[in-house]
């Protein structure tokens, strides 16, 4: 689930890289608000808010969050503590000057583990990109044919796509 997806072009990409890794059973949905436009990113992967301050009301059923550029480290905080039993990461991207103001919000939440910088992202040197990775069990969605999660091949390298 990326938060704040915008035009969706970084989630049907990402969707499309995972396809030709074999990884056709992970789902990539964006969350927007309702007069966004977001021409790559087709309706059935799309949820919908009514602000850029409201959480998604699926988001507990995400396995990885994502936040590009997110607005606000509340925001983020308050999706944190929304999915802290269900995902079993949660991505940042965005300017390094924002992380920094973002940090204090974010640190100690649940059950995330600190989070890990993660280096040689192929970002602009102004940006970067932050790793959460959850330590608590998985907790299996009703509409999961099964309780286990995907295992997703996480590395630098797909920030790169």
């Amino acid at each position: 689930m990326s938060v704040g997806c915008g035009t969706g072009f970084f989630e049907a990409t990402l969707a499309a890289y995972l396809v030709e890794q074999g990884l056709t059973n992970v789902h990539v949905e964006g969350v927007e608000v309702l007069t966004a436009q977001t021409p790559y990113l087709p309706n059935e992967r799309l949820h919908r808010v009514q602000g850029t301050r409201d959480i998604c009301r699926h988001a507990h059923e995400a396995d990885i969050v994502i936040f590009v550029y997110p607005r606000t480290g509340q925001l983020v905080r308050e999706y944190l503590e929304q999915v802290y039993r269900s995902a079993a990461l949660l991505l940042w991207l965005g300017p390094r000057a924002d992380w920094e103001e973002q940090k204090p919000l974010l640190h100690n939440v649940a059950t995330f583990k600190e989070p890990t910088i993660l280096e040689h992202a192929g970002l602009a040197q102004y940006e970067t990109a932050i790793l959460f990775k959850n330590t608590a069990e998985p907790v299996s969605h009703p509409e999961a044919a099964t309780g286990a999660r995907t295992e997703i091949p996480i590395c630098e390298d797909i920030i790169s796509i």
